[in-house]
């Protein structure tokens, strides 16, 4: 689950301005944003609560690349902030995953078979039972 592939490709964020216009960086506040929700996910302690986070990141990421798509480029740093962050999100996710996932059930050991008995007639006597001398 590669979250960071799906932004980057789909999130095409440019600094849209006139010459002489420096706007904020959309990169660093999506940064900012996304950072803010690999914290909520990693503080979560169960996956109901990181499937809450991971839904409202997945909603926000729609909105943000109808909002911000244009045709830029993240930085080299910026790229690989988004690549640190998912990673962490991911294990953080995948731990509580894991964690919800249920024990593996254990299997009783077979059943011990007594020996069986020697067919009748065939049996040595029994100590003390035979005859005396």
């Amino acid at each position: 689950m590669k979250i960071l592939s799906s932004v980057l490709l789909g999130l095409s964020l440019t600094l849209v301005g006139t010459a002489g216009c420096k706007k904020a960086d959309p990169f660093g506040a999506a940064l900012t944003k996304f950072e803010g929700f690999k914290n909520q996910a990693c503080a979560c302690k169960d996956i109901a609560c990181a499937e809450g986070v991971k839904k409202s990141y997945e909603t926000w990421m729609k909105d943000a690349e109808k909002a911000l798509k244009a045709g830029g480029k993240p930085s080299k740093e910026q790229d690989e902030k988004f690549d640190k962050l998912d990673d962490e999100m991911d294990a953080c996710i995948d731990k509580l995953e894991d964690a919800a996932k249920p024990a593996a059930p254990v299997t009783p050991p077979a059943p011990v078979t007594p020996p069986a008995e020697p067919p009748a007639g065939s049996a040595a006597p029994a100590a003390g039972s035979g005859s005396a001398m």
